[in-house]
């Protein structure tokens, strides 16, 4: 089952950040059936700024995510979203952190006019088999080694890329 049509608009994100590269590194975390806001539960989530999944239409625009401290996890994730636009935005990056956004079983997503703050071997990873249509447009990717990696069966003809700045 979908979320559908989820928008995240003008705003600025300031993590407590200290997420290690093994919290980073997390792959699923439990589904909830119900969720309690401030029931005392704590679960490492493996982004500092978004993590996001089963969503039909996630529009992500003019965000500004930072951490206090540094943080050694992605600042985006996403898991089994069909239908994304992720543009206009901000967020900083550790040089150990294994990517700036990663993208797991996404389907048809558009990164935009996108820039870090700090650098990175690799600014997009791209995991699963269902992950196509992927559309890179615009962004700042000089302070990366590699605009995007795969694995996890991700195949390289899931990504097109256009007016990148390198």
């Amino acid at each position: 089952r979908y979320i559908e049509n989820v928008s995240f608009n003008n705003f600025s994100i300031i993590a407590q950040g200290g997420g290690t590269v093994s919290d980073g590194e997390i792959r699923t975390i439990p589904e909830l059936r119900h969720i309690r806001i401030g029931t005392g539960t704590q679960q490492i989530i493996p982004a500092y700024g978004i993590y996001v999944r089963h969503v039909k239409g996630l529009y992500m625009d003019n965000m500004l995510m930072n951490t206090a401290t540094p943080d050694d996890r992605p600042a985006v994730i996403c898991n089994e979203v069909v239908d994304m636009v992720f543009s206009d935005s901000k967020a900083s990056v550790t040089s150990d952190a294994e990517c700036m956004i990663r993208l797991q079983n996404v389907q048809q997503a558009w990164i935009r006019n996108c820039q870090p703050f700090g650098s990175n071997n690799t600014f997009l990873k791209i995991e699963g088999e269902k992950s196509r249509g992927i559309l890179l447009s615009g962004n700042d990717l000089r302070k990366f080694k590699n605009s995007f990696s795969f694995i996890n069966g991700a195949t390289k003809d899931a990504v097109t890329e256009t007016n990148n700045i390198y």
